[in-house]
């Protein structure tokens, strides 16, 4: 399997594998089932005088640390299958900035040797011959001998420039699949988030109400669902993300200076 029939392949794969993380059942709004659940193990808990404050001064107890290492295994598995899924597109995104950067360098070399405009003498200049010609004849005669003999220079200006807009394009092409799969994988993240904070809220309600010493603990919850595998993926990336986006950036006004270059 090529390169781009194996990109396309898990691409379709980690497609379908997102659906069905959306359409999990933990991905949807607190149902009153699930909500009395969980308000009745937070009055169970605080009978028993859970959640308890640690000294960092936060309140814990066993149900809360399940409900935030539920999510943070939902971000493992969420992350990992991304750092697995997307390590092609990554891979060809560093390979076109690297072609980028390469290109960009030649044709800067290449328009070191770009030839000098024709002075006004060498336009007037006659040859043997030439005597009868008028001078718009002559002029013109001199410009089209300039222009053949820029001729080299300019083709091979131009394919250089072709080479660099096909590999800008294919790059640009791959920040827009891999900001819709980091974009697609934070949304499922999110959602599921919210639905962790919800199964919280709902606890710590009946538990602040029932708890003996819930007078002393806050209203709301301190604790927050946080994903490390994410984070991790994040740094992972970011030097390659950067980087991509500078050289994109660079693009910006360089069409028109190339138009000006050739004509």
């Amino acid at each position: 399997m090529n390169n781009t029939n194996h990109t396309n392949y898990t691409e379709h794969t980690f497609k379908q594998w997102k659906l069905k993380s959306l359409r999990r059942g933990r991905v949807r709004a607190l149902g009153p089932v699930e909500s009395a659940k969980m308000r009745a193990l937070g009055r169970s808990d605080a009978r028993h005088a859970f959640p308890r404050q640690t000294e960092d001064g936060r309140w814990h107890s066993a149900a809360l640390k399940k409900e935030l290492d539920a999510y943070e295994q939902f971000g493992a598995e969420i992350w990992g299958r991304m750092q697995i899924d997307m390590e092609p597109l990554h891979r060809d995104a560093a390979c076109r900035i690297e072609e980028i950067l390469r290109l960009r360098r030649e044709i800067a070399r290449c328009r070191l040797d770009a030839p000098d405009r024709p002075s006004q003498e060498e336009l007037t200049v006659r040859r043997k011959g030439e005597e009868a010609l008028t001078d718009k004849q002559i002029r013109d005669r001199r410009l089209r001998e300039c222009k053949k003999r820029a001729a080299p220079y300019h083709a091979k200006l131009r394919a250089m420039q072709d080479q660099l807009r096909a590999a800008e394009e294919a790059l640009g092409q791959l920040r827009s699949r891999i900001v819709e799969s980091d974009n697609a994988a934070r949304m499922i993240c999110a959602r599921v988030h919210d639905h962790t904070q919800m199964r919280i809220d709902a606890y710590w309600g009946e538990a602040v109400r029932i708890h003996p010493r819930g007078d002393e603990m806050p209203p709301v919850p301190q604790l927050t669902a946080v994903s490390a595998a994410e984070q991790t993926y994040v740094h992972r990336h970011r030097a390659l993300y950067e980087k991509l986006e500078t050289v994109l950036a660079e693009m910006t006004g360089r069409d028109n200076d190339d138009q000006t270059e050739v004509a």
